[in-house]
Formats: structure tokens, sequence, C-alpha cells
């Protein structure tokens, strides 16, 4: 809970998981702790957010873009689309993240970055509780 006077700070995770829940997870566990900042001696308290970001390629990228060649040493894949959908992390992924961060004590934030994408649909299958 904040207060007024306290600023809310979010943990953005972006794709800096690499397509891997499990890096999410840990972005999340270290958004979650306190930060003694040694320099100054601070004492920063744990952000009150993580963010993710959820995508539909097919409708964000043209088939040109999709199929553009991508080969650099950072690529996930050999085309830009390859890469993109390997750093896209599914509906399931996403919630075990969401299930993480309210563990943890965070709120949890989604970017919907698509017409197609529904937060209803991401959260509350008929299979989940939340």
């Amino acid at each position: 809970m904040i207060t007024k006077g306290e600023t809310y700070i979010i943990g953005e995770i972006g794709q800096n998981h690499n397509g891997s829940v499990d890096v999410a997870k840990l972005i999340v566990e270290l958004i979650s702790r306190p930060v003694k900042e040694e320099t100054f001696g601070i004492d920063l308290r744990p952000m009150n957010a993580v963010k993710m970001t959820k995508r539909d390629l097919n409708e964000e990228l043209t088939n040109s873009q999709m199929n553009r060649i991508y080969d650099t040493p950072n690529s996930f894949g050999r085309t830009y689309g390859e890469h993109r959908a390997f750093l896209e992390l599914d509906d399931e992924a996403h919630y075990e993240v969401y299930k993480y961060a309210k563990e943890k004590g965070l709120d949890f934030v989604e970017t919907l970055c698509a017409k197609a994408v529904s937060y209803t649909h991401l959260t509350l299958p008929t299979n989940r509780e939340v």
C-alpha cells in the first residue's frame, strides 16, 4: 500500500526475460527486494509493481518484417519473426509470473499490444482462480 507523498514504482520486465519464465520470475524476485544504496547510505523500499507486455506478432508485424533475416549474435531465430516469437511468453507463463508477483506482494501490470489479446483471457480462464 502506498500513502500520500510516496512514489509508486513499476519494474518493467519487457523482454529482458529472454523468453524464459524462470528469468521473468527472477526479475520479479529482485524487484520485490529492498535496496541498500551504499554510496549515499539510502535504504530504498521494494518496487510496488512489475510490468510485462503481451503482443500478437501477426497483428503487430507485417509478413516482410516477420520474414526479414535477423542473423546477429544476439538473435534467437533466423528471421526477425522467429526471434520475436522466441521472446514472447505464452499465456500460461504470463499467468505464472502474475501469480508469483502477487505472492511477492507486488501489483502486476500488463500492457496488451494487440486488439486480439484480452486481459480476461490471460488471467481468468475457466480453469483458474484469481
